[in-house]
């Protein structure tokens, strides 16, 4: 991918630079930054542009960082390390936790969303479910194990 275009032309004329700045993007240590940090600045931008009533963000699983690469010069892991990439699924849920309740935070500032948005994060595999969400929240009183037809039934309910 040509990314000559989106740099300044003090970048774009550079190849070495423009290399360096498309790998750090699409591989190594970009990798782990930028894909689920677009899902939540997308997700906040659709609830500023177009107001939905429901949002679905997916966020993905990032790799384990590989022992002697540097994430402060933003090496990229395929070429400094031949060891086999490992998913970090703890990390990635932490990431995803975060990024979700930032999306749950700015829908908050929107008046048809104040005191009336809920965020649910659900896992693959996952017997639990993180929830944020106004007091009156139905899934926040539950205290007993649900399942998934469960969980979607009260949402019906409680957007209805």
């Amino acid at each position: 991918m040509d990314i000559t275009g989106l740099c300044p032309p003090d970048i774009g004329t550079q190849p070495p630079v423009r290399e360096f700045l498309r790998e750090l993007l699409l591989n190594g240590n970009g990798g782990l930054v930028f894909p689920n940090s677009f899902v939540e600045w997308g997700s906040v931008e659709a609830l500023r542009r177009t107001r939905p009533s429901v949002l679905v963000a997916h966020f993905g699983t990032r790799n384990k960082p590989k022992l002697f690469t540097s994430l402060a010069v933003f090496e990229n892991q395929e070429k400094a390390s031949p060891a086999l990439d490992e998913e970090d699924l703890a990390g990635s849920a932490v990431d995803a936790e975060m990024l979700a309740y930032y999306v749950w935070l700015a829908a908050g500032r929107f008046p048809e969303y104040y005191a009336r948005t809920a965020c649910l994060c659900f896992g693959e595999d996952l017997p639990e479910v993180y929830v944020v969400g106004p007091p009156e929240f139905p899934l926040l009183r539950v205290s007993e194990p649900l399942r998934f037809e469960e969980v979607s039934n009260i949402l019906g309910s409680w957007l209805s």
